[in-house]
């Protein structure tokens, strides 16, 4: 843990001093966006939030592991630096891919008794409109668990969820 802190630390600095994130990837971008944003320098976390929107861009939703890498770092900048830019760029990048947007967030939520509620707030902001995903993950959640009492995380869904929106949505279709 030191050396990985140490190297985080030498390549922030040179960073800094040289004006350019060179070494930067993904196993040590969250330590340098968080050293950029404790220590204020701007143009250090402009170039960690260019470095973000790449990845966002490079988006294609069919590896699970890059979104999730957005997703997650997104989730702790939002918790962290109480900012939500990043997950505006990811929100909007999934909004594009519909379809890749529910099979990830029904992927996330895949075991929904072990995830934070940090998690489930992102899942919600990112499923936004698209209550049809979270009732998904909600009734295949009660199925797996037997239905038989409430968890922490499905009673934070049912208080989320906009059930109104989900019942107009399958009249429009003709589902109702």
């Amino acid at each position: 843990k030191q050396w990985y802190q140490r190297r985080v630390a030498i390549t922030a600095g040179e960073s800094m001093y040289s004006g350019e994130l060179e070494k930067c990837d993904k196993s040590n971008f969250r330590d340098l966006n968080k050293m950029g944003h404790v220590f204020n320098v701007s143009w250090f976390t402009e170039r960690c939030l260019e470095y973000f929107t790449e990845h966002v861009d490079m988006l294609t939703g069919r590896c699970y592991e890059d979104v999730l890498f957005v997703v997650e770092e997104a989730r702790f900048v939002e918790d962290s630096q109480k900012k939500d830019n990043f997950t505006s760029l990811v929100e909007n990048k999934l909004n594009t891919m519909k379809n890749r947007k529910s099979m990830f967030l029904k992927q996330y939520c895949n075991d929904l008794g072990n995830i934070s509620r940090s998690q489930l707030k992102m899942v919600v902001k990112l499923a936004g409109s698209d209550v049809d995903i979270l009732v998904h993950i909600l009734v295949r959640h009660l199925k797996n668990t037997g239905a038989t009492s409430f968890v922490e995380t499905s009673r934070f869904l049912f208080e989320n969820i906009d059930f109104e929106s989900c019942f107009a949505k399958r009249r429009f279709h003709g589902l109702a």
